[in-house]
């Protein structure tokens, strides 16, 4: 698989989920209800209510599961990880009404 499709398909992925838990209630209101249970005005609920935060986050685990699969060395995960999640900011900032 080329490295461009892979750093693509990886950035999609994390703005999808970034999105998803951090603005969507989800099936049965899972997300909603997970944001619930952070306390209020912690930090905490603050991250998981940002698609920027939830981002970086994300984007770690798409880029360890792409290092672990073999899809991309491990030398370069970092340099994934931020690519992957700016990608996604860029995306959240283009596509969707809020930050």
């Amino acid at each position: 698989m080329s490295p461009w499709l892979i750093f693509v398909l990886a950035t999609f992925a994390c703005f999808r989920l970034s999105v998803m838990f951090s603005k969507e209630s989800g099936p049965g209101r899972i997300f909603k209800r997970l944001r619930a249970q952070t306390p209020p005005k912690s930090a905490l609920r603050e991250g998981v209510s940002c698609t920027l935060c939830e981002s970086i986050w994300w984007s770690a685990a798409i880029c360890a599961s792409l290092c672990f699969f073999g899809y991309t060395p491990w030398g370069t995960f970092l340099l994934y990880w931020l690519a992957v999640s700016g990608g996604a900011v860029v995306l959240n900032q283009r596509f969707t009404k809020d930050l």
